[in-house]
């Protein structure tokens, strides 16, 4: 797939989650995003380590004849072209910030916190999204967000959802 995709002129590779009730994979979520193969290094066996960069969102509609191995599908990115527009995304960030933090101090989980403050909302949001131990179901519960603002508004919920799951009471409860 990936000597395929870098043989493109676009190098995009689409992914999507499978959905959770179907335990091999073959039944997959119709909601996917297109990430731009931008970096690439080959192991020693033959792998490849990949870094992409999300484009924008697009819609499943017809699985192709396999290929080499993998799934192939026609895609329509119609529905989700202001995925390519800049974004007002207005966070809370104090809020926010202490509610991740609780977060990650809950999953044990390290970051440069002067890095992360500085970062753009849309970057931030974003970057989170795939970076932070979700669930399959919550990482695509964020993609399905119709617009930027609503997806960080959902990250927040989803946080306090876990935080107040594991009995640590630092955040306000609603």
């Amino acid at each position: 797939m990936v000597k395929d995709t870098l043989a493109t002129n676009h190098r995009l590779i689409v992914m999507t989650l499978p959905l959770p009730e179907k335990s091999n994979g073959s039944e997959i979520y119709k909601l996917a995003c297109a990430g731009k193969l931008i970096s690439f290094e080959e192991t020693l066996d033959g792998r490849f380590l990949i870094s992409l960069s999300g484009i924008m969102r697009c819609r499943l509609l017809d699985t192709l004849e396999e290929k080499g191995g993998y799934r192939r599908m026609k895609v329509d990115f119609t529905d989700y072209l202001d995925d390519m527009r800049p974004n007002d995304i207005k966070i809370e960030r104090n809020g926010f910030f202490k509610t991740l933090r609780s977060y990650f101090d809950m999953k044990g989980l390290s970051a440069d916190w002067k890095a992360i403050e500085k970062c753009e909302d849309e970057k931030l949001i974003t970057t989170l999204a795939m970076l932070c131990p979700f669930s399959d179901a919550e990482k695509q519960t964020l993609m399905e967000a119709n617009s930027l603002n609503e997806r960080a508004k959902l990250m927040k919920v989803i946080l306090e959802m876990s935080i107040f799951g594991s009995g640590d009471q630092n955040v306000k409860k609603h």
